[in-house]
């Protein structure tokens, strides 16, 4: 049996054991997907002794990169991994955040996008928002500390953020959103719960809202692609 897995926080993360396991079912390929809570990073290489592969989450979408033997030119580009594949001993890092996030932005091309979060996952958002001409500018955690963001010069909000994730569902990243106006985008990469409180307050002052879900599933998809080529 092939051993696959996603290291990090795994608590809000069931949906992703759901999506690899029925995929595995469902085309018969004798495989298993955990989740593993791994408090420190420098010990990546020892979980891995026992792994095919591995999704890598919060907060280690960065700090994995030391520990592999190769990763993709993409996943340099952004400067994050998410996907670890161990082909003959080596540790290969990707990232399928890219494709997610391409996904799930389609029709935003040229817009003017906020950027919530400086993590691994907003580092694949503003590789896609290059690809797709979109301006952008990105505010820090530590900038959001500061007060309220103000989105009134931009077309499309991106969450990058864990803010609102399972269990904290009742907070929302600090935009002002009395400003938030008909006909805006809000995409928020939180795929647990599947509408967040950032989402619902967009929607109430009817902006469009895609949740995480969509880019999880594309890239779980793109994942289990390179999980099987092994």
């Amino acid at each position: 049996m092939m051993c696959f897995g996603l290291v990090g926080h795994p608590v809000a993360h069931s949906w992703s054991k759901v999506i690899h396991e029925e995929y595995y079912r469902t085309n018969g390929i004798d495989a298993s997907y955990e989740l593993i809570d791994l408090a420190d990073i420098n010990d990546f290489r020892k979980v891995m002794e026992k792994m095919d592969g591995v999704n890598v989450t919060i907060p280690y979408k960065k700090s994995v990169i030391p520990m592999l033997d190769w990763v993709s030119d993409e996943a340099r580009e952004v400067g994050a991994v998410n996907t670890v594949v161990k082909r003959n001993g080596c540790l290969c890092g990707y990232n399928t955040d890219v494709a997610g996030f391409r996904k799930m932005a389609e029709g935003i091309e040229g817009m003017r996008t906020l950027v919530l979060g400086d993590g691994g996952a907003a580092q694949a958002v503003k590789h896609v928002l290059c690809g797709l001409g979109c301006p952008f500018i990105c505010v820090t955690h530590a900038e959001m500390d500061d007060g309220l963001v103000s989105v009134k010069e931009f077309d499309v909000v991106v969450n990058a953020t864990p803010i609102g994730m399972f269990p904290d569902v009742e907070i929302c990243p600090p935009i002002d959103y009395e400003n938030v106006r008909e006909g805006m985008i809000f995409l928020d990469l939180v795929y647990n719960p599947e509408v967040t409180e950032f989402m619902r307050r967009g929607m109430d002052k009817k902006a469009k809202a895609i949740g995480g879900i969509e880019m999880l599933k594309e890239q779980a998809y793109v994942t289990i692609g390179l999980f099987l080529e092994q």
